[in-house]
């Protein structure tokens, strides 16, 4: 075999060696070592996301200690007696009446962080957040009826209660046909957390004053306009209704003066006559059977009688009486 390729052959076989080396080196070493060069630059960028949310919180246990001092108490019990009491209070101080206040049991509030997609070693950190309870909330509602300015003067109140950690529904509706007042609905949400509120933590004591001054002079005006008040209804026009005057009847036509004629005598023979005399001035006439006077007609007469006719009818007349005197004949 020549020198030459000899060389050849060997150095082929190096060249094959230092493949197979790069190749198991790859593997075995360079390869895990990227791999976890890549996992400590990922958990160098976790842990620097992780330190910048920790300096966010960095006084977060002076916080929370300042969030328990506003919760009403450690156990259930005394936190439902004195969130009745103490709303009861400032609902009825405010002018409400038939005040009902009403809560549920406390339900235990899922830690956000633990619906967090997790890879990794940080699953075992998401499903301990899920089974850690951090606090509980307590809701519940408060209603009453009273005026329009007592509502607005009892929900500003509740407002102003550091222990009434948020108000959740208001709902204000009239009440009666003339809508002087108002039913008042409050819902509310307060924090329960048995390690944050302390043990021996006092009663909050409820007081419709902490609403301020200026609260109160606006919610004044608010209920002087009087909202729901159904407004006076306008007076409706006058209807004028002309009436035509009935006409009167004629006036009867006034008789004639029949009493100023008096029967002075009656004169018989082959002719009968009348003699009447009228009495204011003393004249006289003498009737003979068909003469008329003033409407009448004389027909016959005897002795101390005389017959007249009258409007169809006839009568008969005494000898000193007058026309007016007269007596209708059947």
């Amino acid at each position: 075999m020549s020198d030459r390729r000899r060389q050849v052959i060997w150095g082929g076989g190096g060249l094959a060696l230092v493949v197979a080396l790069y190749l198991l080196a790859r593997v075995f070493v360079l390869g895990p070592a990227w791999e976890m060069r890549g996992k400590i630059a990922n958990a160098r960028e976790i842990t620097g996301g992780l330190s910048t949310q920790l300096e966010r919180y960095e006084n977060a246990t002076d916080r929370l200690r300042a969030v328990g001092s506003t919760m009403l108490a450690a156990d259930r019990d005394v936190l439902e007696h004195r969130l009745r009491a103490g709303l009861s209070t400032i609902a009825t101080d405010s002018g409400l009446s038939e005040v009902v206040v009403s809560n549920s049991p406390p339900r235990a509030v899922a830690n956000p962080a633990a619906q967090v997609r997790m890879s990794g070693g940080w699953g075992k950190l998401r499903d301990r957040l899920r089974r850690q309870t951090d606090f509980y909330v307590v809701r519940g509602r408060v209603q009453g009826t009273g005026t329009l300015e007592s509502a607005m003067l009892t929900l500003a109140a509740i407002e102003a209660q550091g222990w009434v950690h948020r108000i959740e529904g208001l709902t204000l509706r009239p009440v009666g046909a003339e809508r002087e007042l108002v039913e008042l609905k409050v819902d509310f949400a307060i924090a329960m957390a048995p390690d944050l509120a302390p043990r021996d933590a006092p009663a909050h004591a409820p007081d419709a004053s902490d609403t301020g001054d200026e609260a109160i002079a606006g919610l004044t005006q608010i209920a002087l306009r009087g909202l729901f008040r159904v407004p006076p209804r306008a007076p409706e026009p006058a209807v004028v209704v002309e009436t035509k005057p009935e006409p009167k009847p004629d006036p009867a036509p006034k008789p004639p003066p029949y009493e100023n004629w008096r029967l002075a005598g009656v004169m018989g023979g082959n002719r009968v006559e009348a003699v009447v005399v009228h009495t204011s001035n003393g004249k006289s006439r003498v009737l003979e059977p068909g003469d008329r006077l003033m409407g009448a007609t004389f027909e016959e007469g005897s002795g101390e009688r005389a017959v007249f006719r009258i409007d169809e009818k006839r009568y008969e007349i005494l000898l000193g009486k007058s026309l007016a005197d007269r007596r209708e004949l059947k």
